[in-house]
């Protein structure tokens, strides 16, 4: 099996998308290191994927250099290696930049883009080591930039960036580097995002008809990580929005204007 005895860590996994993601190689006979800042959740998460494989938390805030240096101690000490990280962690904001607070703007890029930075400089050299790999996991708003999802927006595009240019960078070192664009996907009904004021309210519900499962997303995510596809879209949605982007921007620009209330 392609996942079996390899060591992974999988980022913001304790809940959603990312404990799912633990949960599918869990069941490949993977070693996990699961991350996120709430420990009761961890804990909780922890004791539900325990019965399936050998899984341990670290509890850690992805913008602090700090942190991400003890995921990746934490990870040589219990398990001697590292294969591969997911970045799955992410946080998103809704509001227009003008009423963006500075603490907003300032948590969107600390955890979307240097956490991101700052793990993967600090693991890239163990990776090095077993020929391994990188993911981002990144969102059809990574596609275009979506209107009131302005900065989540700029730091999804920014990972297709920087994984393209990772991709060249470690190819010699034979590390497989790639970015899963996600799309709506149901979510817990714990989960947030922030407002421009930076105070957490529910994530609006979406199309269901228009949303794919957890299940779906984490198994369509892990087939792209086997395959060793680059850039992949894992929804319908995303897929018609890239085909808008590339052949029709101009009609998608009049398409957000018409539909735009802010």
């Amino acid at each position: 099996m392609h996942f079996h005895q390899k060591v992974y860590i999988v980022t913001g996994a304790s809940q959603g998308i990312g404990k799912e993601l633990a949960y599918q190689l869990l069941q490949q006979n993977a070693k996990l290191i699961i991350t996120g800042r709430n420990e009761d959740r961890l804990r909780l998460a922890k004791e539900e994927l325990s019965s399936i494989g050998a899984v341990e938390y670290i509890v850690a805030d992805m913008g602090v250099w700090e942190d991400c240096q003890r995921v990746a101690d934490f990870t040589l000490t219990q398990y001697g290696k590292i294969d591969g990280i997911i970045h799955n962690a992410g946080m998103s904001a809704f509001g227009k930049v003008a009423d963006m607070k500075r603490e907003v703007i300032d948590e969107i890029i600390n955890t979307n883009l240097r956490g991101v930075l700052y793990l993967t400089n600090l693991v890239l050299p163990a990776i090095r080591e077993q020929k391994g790999s990188v993911l981002f996991v990144g969102s059809i708003a990574g596609l275009h930039g979506l209107p009131d999802y302005s900065l989540y927006s700029l730091t999804k595009m920014s990972l297709t960036a920087l994984a393209q240019s990772l991709h060249v960078e470690e190819a010699a070192n034979g590390v497989f580097v790639g970015v899963a664009h996600i799309g709506f996907t149901e979510n817990e009904a714990v989960k947030k995002t922030l407002n421009a004021n930076g105070q957490p309210v529910d994530v609006p519900r979406r199309n269901a008809l228009l949303t794919n499962s957890r299940q779906v997303t984490a198994s369509s995510i892990l087939k792209q990580l086997k395959r060793k596809n680059f850039w992949k879209l894992h929804s319908k949605v995303g897929l018609a929005n890239h085909f808008m982007v590339r052949f029709f921007p101009r009609v998608l620009f009049t398409i957000f204007k018409w539909n735009y209330k802010g």
